[in-house]
């Protein structure tokens, strides 16, 4: 019901259990308590959730291999 020092709740289901969590000041986390993975049609907010995190992890240098050579 009340999050964490530092987190801050950013989406509710219907019956108002917290859903998302952000911290404010690590944007690179972001907690979710559903199934994103469920639901990847093109142009769906679980699809964005996911094409943000691995854009994310391409930037901190990670692949799907390990570590991307710097370069």
């Amino acid at each position: 019901a009340r999050p964490g020092r530092g987190l801050r709740a950013v989406a509710w289901a219907e019956d108002g259990t917290v859903e998302a969590l952000e911290l404010a000041d690590r944007p690179e986390v972001l907690a979710v308590q559903w199934h994103p993975e469920l639901d990847l049609e093109e142009g769906s907010p679980q699809r964005k959730l996911f094409a943000a995190l691995v854009q994310a992890a391409r930037q901190r240098g990670w692949s799907p291999r390990g570590l991307i050579p710097p370069g």
